[in-house]
């Protein structure tokens, strides 16, 4: 078994072990036996979905910023072993980003998707549950002593009573560690969902209300009739002064509401379909089902970060042996393959570039992004920061920018006239070669000047016969002994031509 499939087996198996004493989404589910518990889990999953894509985040976060700073490291590199390892690790970090970035944004739309499903349904259901809880207001009291206590039926407006309210409930659910350990949580892991709780429709379409009529007396309006109280349980007729009394008391009706877990593959093997809208507390039930359904076991793998890995882990790593085997080719030139790049010339390279030591690759290089220095410029003061420092303060750019402009070659500008004449003389007598037999004499390298002007402006001493040290020679600067040479040498072609005729 490869170390990096042993490390994540290893991670899923401490993973479990830590949710051992959590409850299975399951058994959250049918510990929810009430609205309040009901909107808890709602939203406890719906947090679950967003954890699934949270680690994921993370890591490409901390890529990105590892691809960064390893490209300046590269870049401020001055000796070439070192410009290859930060390189190739700049190289390694980007690929592991794209590859988790790909298979991130294969998910985000449809976790986002049921998150947001079932915020909605716990919107939803706390809705119902304050109609299902509504009380009367301040001017309608329905406490049946002074529903119409002073009421009596020869009195004005006797039976009228306009404008009453019943208010939303507003009392709170209770605190989630009441709801036992099922529930006790904030984030409930949707993975292995197979059912979810369905409230009646009516919990959400209907209200219903008591009315309790009653009379004391002979109400005028009733002459002649012997009416009697109305008296249905702890309800009785209202005290009252008067001697004739006609009255109604109407109140809310709380009914409880039943709860059903219901299975996400209902019936078959197959989520449930998509609903032709979602205008309907039940047809947006059925699209919450098809989402839960579809991806509660969704997931994105986060591999072993690049912090932690060995080198041994490093020539084991998938993404490596990709790295490795483009640098190869592109080293070995068109005569190699990539079926001719074996395992032993990947842990070659590694060790060239990384080290034979154990740790060498994350603690000399990937550690080294955050604690060794680089100098750059932004002004004439010197700045010294480490990679990280200079990629976490927006100044990736700027540091980069001078690394190139360090090693790029000098130029100068066109030649318009005497002034940038001079100029081109003056920066020719600088780029110059020296003789390896170490009697350096500040030869100037004529292939180096790239127009005309800087060629023949060259200063020195000239080639016996010319009067100038380079000269442009078929559309390049050359020294001008080569046309020297290259006369002389068709001469005797001639000469050897004309001998053959005779």
């Amino acid at each position: 078994m490869k170390p990096v499939e042993f490390f994540l087996i290893a991670a899923h198996i401490l993973a479990a072990s830590l949710r051992s004493d959590a409850a299975m989404p399951d058994d959250a589910i049918t510990a929810a036996t009430d609205p309040c518990k009901v909107i808890h889990l709602a939203n406890a999953l719906a947090q679950g979905f967003v954890e699934k894509t949270a680690a994921a985040k993370s890591a490409l976060k901390t890529l990105q910023s590892q691809a960064s700073a390893a490209m300046l490291r590269s870049s401020a590199a001055t000796d070439s072993q070192q410009k290859q390892a930060f390189g190739m690790l700049q190289a390694l970090a980007q690929l592991k980003f794209d590859k988790l970035n790909q298979a991130l944004s294969a998910i985000q739309p449809q976790v986002e998707a049921a998150s947001m499903a079932l915020k909605e349904f716990a919107a939803e259901v706390s809705f119902g549950r304050s109609l299902s809880e509504r009380t009367a207001g301040a001017e309608g009291a329905t406490s049946k002593a002074t529903a119409v206590p002073t009421r009596a039926t020869d009195a004005a407006d006797s039976c009228k009573y306009t404008g009453q309210k019943l208010l939303l409930g507003t009392a709170a659910c209770p605190d989630k560690s009441t709801y036992g350990p099922a529930l006790a949580s904030n984030i409930i892991d949707p993975a292995g969902l197979t059912k979810f709780p369905k409230i009646e429709n009516e919990f959400f379409t209907e209200m219903q209300y008591d009315l309790y009529a009653y009379v004391k007396g002979e109400p005028e309006s009733a002459t002649g009739s012997k009416a009697t109280a109305c008296s249905e349980g702890t309800v009785g007729v209202p005290t009252s002064s008067a001697t004739n009394v006609f009255g109604a008391w109407l109140t809310n009706h709380k009914k409880s509401h039943t709860i059903t877990q219901t299975p996400l593959k209902a019936g078959s093997s197959a989520c449930p379909d998509n609903p032709t809208d979602t205008k309907t507390p039940a047809n947006r039930y059925q699209q919450l089902q098809k989402h839960l359904c579809e991806y509660a076991d969704l997931s994105v793998a986060v591999q072993t970060p690049l912090e932690a890995l060995l080198n041994k882990d490093l020539v084991q790593d998938s993404d490596m042996q990709q790295i490795a085997t483009a640098f190869l080719l592109g080293k070995g030139g068109a005569g190699t393959t990539a079926a001719s790049i074996k395992e032993d010339q990947i842990k070659q390279l590694i060790a060239k570039l990384y080290g034979s030591g154990e740790n060498s690759f994350k603690e000399n290089y990937v550690a080294a992004l955050g604690k060794t220095e680089i100098t750059y410029k932004t002004t004439d003061e010197p700045t010294a920061q480490t990679a990280n420092s200079i990629e976490e303060s927006n100044k990736a750019g700027l540091a980069l920018a001078y690394f190139l402009g360090r090693t790029a070659t000098p130029e100068t500008k066109a030649s318009t006239g005497a002034g940038n004449e001079g100029n081109a003389k003056a920066d020719a007598s600088e780029k110059t070669e020296d003789k390896k037999d170490g009697s350096n004499t500040a030869k100037p390298v004529c292939s180096s000047f790239q127009n005309q002007t800087e060629c023949e402006g060259v200063t020195g001493t000239p080639p016996t016969g010319k009067a100038k040290v380079c000269g442009w020679i078929e559309g390049k600067c050359q020294d001008s002994s080569f046309l020297l040479n290259k006369q002389f040498a068709l001469s005797m072609v001639s000469a050897a031509f004309v001998a053959l005729l005779f």
